[in-house]
């Protein structure tokens, strides 16, 4: 299949193993994924029911993210990176998937949640984080960017934590927010600006909102993404156009400047530049 071939910059409604199938071997630079954990979703609150109810393909004991996992590894390049959010009670069971298909586990990212998620009120702690594994094909070194550590905002970060206190995990923009586990965008921008470059393709099997392919296309970065429950693909389509059109702009603003960037001047540094310009 030759590249004008490819579904390259589109939101595919359909089941994943069948389109990634399709797809020729190493053409992908990056995977960031949110895939469904195996326990039978359901949103608890009455109202956000009605509209996001349960995620299809979300039963338990389906192996349908195993098989995602080995597909994604067969699509990725060598010495690329791979996201997937996961959970305190599927991780073993991730981490075991990734790695009998061949990746590397290099670390745990803990994203701090801007809201407490739901569960039993009465009988468990309420989570207020998020689980990320990092796993590579191979081996990749971070990108140089001129990202920066919110907070202190003395300079630019000489080394990533695998604690994300400076960034929300999940989308705050409530009157945007259109799917159970809905992420941050400035959260996906970030893991995609120091583990691609621009014009690199990404792939998210398992879309959802859309996040993966509008961090994307505001970073340069080509995109295939498939989502195979037909409410959140309208909704993901639509969210993109919206974003396309610059209906969302304030949002845009408000993620590069988190991030401490400029969309199309993203200044490329050597991590000495990196070094010099940290304030101690």
């Amino acid at each position: 299949m030759e590249e004008d071939e490819l579904p390259i910059n589109q939101i595919i409604h359909g089941d994943c193993l069948e389109g990634m199938d399709k797809l020729p071997k190493d053409i992908a630079s990056l995977v960031i994924t949110d895939p469904p954990f195996g326990i039978s979703y359901e949103s608890r609150f009455r109202e956000r029911a009605k509209s996001f109810g349960k995620i299809e393909g979300d039963g338990k004991n389906d192996p349908v993210v195993s098989w995602a996992f080995a597909r994604c590894y067969y699509l990725l390049k060598d010495n690329s990176h791979f996201y997937t959010f996961t959970r305190w009670d599927v991780l073993p069971r991730f981490i075991h998937l990734l790695e009998h298909w061949g990746f590397g586990v290099n670390s745990c990212i803990v994203g701090k949640r801007a809201g407490h998620s739901c569960g039993d009120l009465e009988h468990s702690f309420s989570p207020s984080y998020e689980m990320i594994l990092f796993a590579q094909k191979g081996s990749r070194k971070f990108s140089e960017t001129t990202i920066k550590r919110l907070g202190d905002g003395k300079g630019f970060v000489r080394r990533f934590d695998d604690m994300i206190d400076w960034l929300p995990v999940n989308e705050p923009s409530k009157n945007l927010m259109f799917h159970p586990t809905q992420k941050s965008l400035e959260l996906i921008e970030f893991f995609m600006l120091v583990s691609s470059n621009e014009g690199d393709l990404v792939v998210d099997p398992f879309s959802g909102s859309g996040i993966t392919a509008i961090a994307a296309w505001d970073l340069n970065r080509k995109f295939i993404c498939y989502e195979k429950d037909e409410k959140h693909y309208n909704s993901s389509v639509k969210y993109l156009d919206e974003f396309k059109k610059g209906l969302h702009n304030d949002i845009l603003d408000r993620v590069h400047k988190k991030l401490g960037y400029n969309v199309g001047k993203v200044k490329q540094v050597t991590f000495g530049d990196m070094i010099s310009n940290v304030v101690e």
